[in-house]
């Protein structure tokens, strides 16, 4: 075994502890790190074992009397003397120990902070980095944050709120002429007003993907058995062809596209879900109230909704954006929540405090609009709230 015992058990206890090697399987660049941590433990540990440890002696051969001991101006430094000695077993695994000890305090912060991460943001986030450039070394002060002590709590109650994450999911992707991925959604009819929100519908004139069979006089879009007909050795056959074509009856396929046009929902429709072309949505806004009323655990829900937007929007390939509102003049941005070192900073600052006052949702909600800009069709807002909103004026909005 290297290192000998009892530094092994030891170093390989908090290793456990901590789960770094689960860690290093998933972030093999701190692989390199983790070795050098544990050499210089071991180094220290032989340099102290080999040193010994520094005991006193007292010089016995001094015939001085009882009296002249308490006397401090004829006390004599010569009487006592430090040498080390050896360590005993016992002194070996208390060392061990406190070195133990010493490797969780060195890579306690920076363990949780990236498995937090992990959870967040899913393995590649690539907020790790050992260059401290773009974003957060092993040293890095970050894992000490505040933030990160609620995110444990944050995501149990997470995982017991299906209707969240139910939600969540429905959130997130828009019909879009543009996307490559079908799914379901309710059935919506064309509008003409340009600030619905937009939909696809199929458009004759974009021949892009086959939707069915028609007739047709085109010779591009026939199909093959009817160009059996013109290759054919009997004349009445290609005589037949020459007359379908002419009388734009050739079976041939239905070729549309998709384009993206405004919609409108479906007044109490029983129509099933159809399969339509989709796309990630646009940013995702979440106004948090931060309010006197909404401390406790009110707070700590509102949180929560907040950490599992930002895992979903990461997930979905969107923009997130918070605006954390408590007063008429406190109702702020509190800019985009993304997958790099600033963004990070600013989710653990939402974490750790909340504002206090009055809740003025209006200035709030009137905030988030603005931010969206010309992308509000296809983006998200959400209101975390208690309710609590004192006559709201929803007319000014």
């Amino acid at each position: 075994l290297w290192p000998d015992e009892p530094l092994f058990s030891q170093v390989h206890d908090a290793m456990s502890k901590l789960g770094l090697p689960r860690l290093v399987r998933r972030h093999p660049e701190i692989l390199t790190s983790v070795l050098l941590g544990v050499a210089r433990t071991v180094v220290d540990f032989i340099v102290r074992q080999r040193l010994g440890k520094l005991v006193l002696v007292e010089n016995l051969d001094d015939d001085d009397d009882d009296d002249d001991l308490y006397d401090l101006e004829e006390y004599d430094d010569e009487r006592e003397e430090f040498v080390y000695e050896p360590l005993s077993v016992e002194d070996l695994s208390q060392l061990a120990e406190s070195l133990a000890n010493d490797i969780v305090q060195e890579w306690g912060g920076a363990v949780g902070g990236l498995s937090q991460l992990d959870k967040i943001f899913g393995y590649d986030h690539g907020l790790l980095d050992l260059q401290g450039e773009e974003g957060f070394g092993l040293q890095d002060g970050i894992w000490h944050h505040s933030g990160w002590k609620p995110v444990p709590d944050l995501q149990r109650r997470i995982s017991s709120m299906p209707e969240l994450r139910d939600l969540l999911s429905r959130l997130g992707r828009r019909p879009s002429a543009e996307g490559n991925d079908d799914r379901k959604f309710r059935p919506r009819k064309r509008s003409y007003d340009r600030d619905d929100m937009m939909g696809v519908e199929l458009d004759p004139l974009d021949p892009t993907s086959v939707t069915g069979l028609a007739l047709s006089g085109s010779l591009t879009s026939m199909l093959p058995n009817e160009a059996v007909l013109l290759r054919s050795s009997m004349k009445s056959l290609r005589l037949l062809f020459l007359a379908k074509k002419a009388e734009s009856k050739l079976l041939s396929y239905e070729l549309s596209g998709y384009a993206d046009v405004p919609t409108l929902p479906l007044p109490n429709t029983r129509r099933r879900s159809v399969r339509l072309p989709s796309a990630p949505g646009g940013p995702l806004i979440i106004c948090l109230d931060t309010s006197h009323s909404m401390t406790g655990t009110r707070e700590i829900l509102s949180k929560a909704v907040v950490l599992a937007t930002v895992t979903a929007a990461r997930e979905q390939g969107r923009e997130c954006r918070v605006v954390s509102f408590s007063s008429k003049n406190n109702a702020m941005e509190g800019g985009s929540i993304s997958c790099d070192a600033e963004g990070m900073v600013r989710l653990l600052d939402f974490l750790s405090y909340s504002f206090g006052g009055g809740t003025d949702v209006c200035g709030a909600l009137k905030f988030a609009m603005d931010a969206l800009e010309n992308d509000m069709a296809s983006s998200d807002l959400l209101l975390v709230t208690d309710g609590e909103l004192p006559n709201p004026p929803v007319s000014n909005i």
